[in-house]
């Protein structure tokens, strides 16, 4: 067999190790997400299940670019190769959309309400780095303005968006002032973008 073959059956052993290394990670932020004591909490199964679906569907192509690897002899050769390319970029390639769909979605996938904080897969926003809580009335979206180092960020919930309600509906609990605005408006004048 030609060496970039074994060099590709390593690319696919790798891929294999990085999916179980991702979701090893995605599980442990998941299991201290899940033990974290709150007031009210939501988390949306469905976009995990998506996330591990396509890690798993990477990690089998990975394995499939493995035992190709593993159960071919020499006359396939050139075969193989073009197997083990296509299960490699497919896996690596899935992978890569789920770290994407992860980062991307963090805070419409589980949120939790503590006494001092929102709490997110991974992500800690404390009350009192809240600038505003807006509701914008021409939309009907939620807004979370909040403080990170030398700059502010926000989180938009939608109108029909069950963690918009969550947030609602314990804002009294909390001590969480909710107040209807320009929410464009009001974050531009927060970071100073007039």
């Amino acid at each position: 067999m030609f060496d970039s073959e074994k060099y590709l059956s390593v690319i696919s052993i790798f891929l294999i190790c990085f999916s179980l290394v991702i979701s090893g990670i995605i599980t442990y932020y998941l299991y201290n997400f899940l033990k974290q004591k709150a007031i009210a909490s939501k988390i949306r199964k469905s976009m995990f299940g998506i996330i591990f679906s396509i890690i798993g569907v990477g990690f089998i192509f990975a394995l499939a670019g493995t035992i190709i690897y593993q159960t071919s002899n020499n006359d396939l050769s050139g075969k193989i190769q073009k197997y083990l390319i296509a299960t490699n970029v497919i896996s690596f390639s899935l992978i890569l959309i789920a770290i994407a769909v992860l980062f991307t979605f963090v805070h419409n996938i589980a949120i939790k309400l503590t006494d001092d904080s929102i709490l997110y897969l991974g992500e800690k926003i404390n009350y009192s780095d809240i600038a505003k809580i807006i509701i914008d009335p021409s939309n009907g979206n939620l807004y979370i303005n909040y403080k990170v180092p030398r700059t502010y960020k926000r989180i938009r919930y939608i109108s029909n968006c069950s963690f918009k309600k969550l947030i609602i509906d314990n804002a009294s609990k909390l001590n969480l002032e909710i107040i209807n605005d320009d929410a464009n408006k009001y974050f531009e004048k927060l970071t100073g973008k007039n």
